[in-house]
């Protein structure tokens, strides 16, 4: 600025230093001075805003910075939260694969339990129906040995008389009585037809009746053998081959074989309970650990209603 002024000067001087005059001279001083005043505060007002410019400008670059911070933390923020939501999806998915998987595997587990309780309900049947089956034979076998002992009784009342037929005299050796053995009498005969009756009756269970039947089947000749060749024995051919003998060995078979099948009746019942008692407390134990909210809304898979249906 000054050099400008000073330029203006000499040009005034260079031109006409002799024309002009005092007063025109001191008028132009006055001007360029004020001129001068005025280009000084323009000077100064660029200064202070050239300051305040900076001061500003220091600001906003620690404003920037700031800004720059902030957002690269968030950046960071975002990008762990994105990380973990990814990380949790995929759990949450393989969960739900697995509950899936797990509702499935219950779900046919359930159909298996339904579909062994059916097959043990119609075993429990099947076996109802032998037992009554085997009952009613039982009725039969004791209608029977009512029958037999009825009988045996009858025969065992003509007894004397037929003692008294077939052995006239008694011939005394030593002092003591020796009962004379016919061939066969009516009554052992009677016996062994009634026994032979109600041993073809049990052919269903005959490996029974062979543990049984040798006391059933004695001959009097063996029953004779016996007797002569043990003579410490007390009992005699007659005590051997009487009625009460053989209605005594007779009624003892009978309640043998009457006993191993009731031993048998009661095997099988505790058998079938005792499965459909381990079946049902298998159920009841998985439906205790299984999660209730697992089957809520949701429908049985196709592979199953027709067993549904028969059910």
């Amino acid at each position: 600025m000054k050099e400008m002024l000073n330029k203006d000067l000499q040009e005034m001087q260079g031109c006409s230093a002799n024309a002009l005059s005092a007063t025109e001279l001191c008028i132009q001083l006055a001007e360029k001075e004020c001129e001068l005043d005025r280009a000084k505060e323009a000077l100064q007002a660029m200064k202070c805003d050239r300051t305040r410019l900076k001061a500003e400008k220091a600001d906003l670059v620690n404003q920037m910075q700031q800004l720059y911070t902030t957002l690269e933390s968030r950046e960071e923020q975002l990008r762990d939260f994105i990380r973990n939501y990814d990380q949790h999806r995929k759990e949450s998915e393989d969960a739900v694969k697995s509950l899936a998987k797990e509702k499935d595997l219950l779900e046919r587990e359930k159909w298996d339990l339904r579909r062994q309780t059916k097959e043990a309900m119609e075993h429990a049947s099947l076996l109802r129906s032998q037992i009554d089956m085997k009952e009613n034979r039982i009725k039969e076998l004791e209608a029977e040995l009512t029958m037999a002992k009825q009988s045996l009784a009858t025969l065992t009342k003509d007894v004397p008389k037929r003692h008294s037929v077939a052995m006239p005299s008694e011939p005394v050796v030593n002092g003591s009585q020796e009962w004379v053995m016919q061939a066969e009498l009516p009554l052992t005969a009677a016996i062994r037809q009634s026994q032979q009756t109600l041993y073809h009756c049990h052919s269903a269970d005959r490996q029974a009746a062979l543990r049984i039947s040798p006391c059933h089947s004695r001959q009097p000749s063996v029953l004779s053998d016996t007797s002569t060749g043990d003579g410490d024995c007390s009992s005699t051919p007659s005590d051997l081959n009487s009625p009460r003998h053989r209605t005594h060995s007779l009624c003892n078979s009978m309640e043998d074989l009457e006993d191993q099948k009731r031993k048998k009746k009661k095997e099988k019942i505790l058998e079938s309970l005792g499965s459909l008692s381990r079946v049902f407390a298998r159920g009841k134990s998985q439906r205790k650990s299984l999660d209730p909210g697992l089957f809520d809304g949701t429908s049985s898979p196709d592979y199953y209603i027709e067993e549904d249906a028969d059910w």
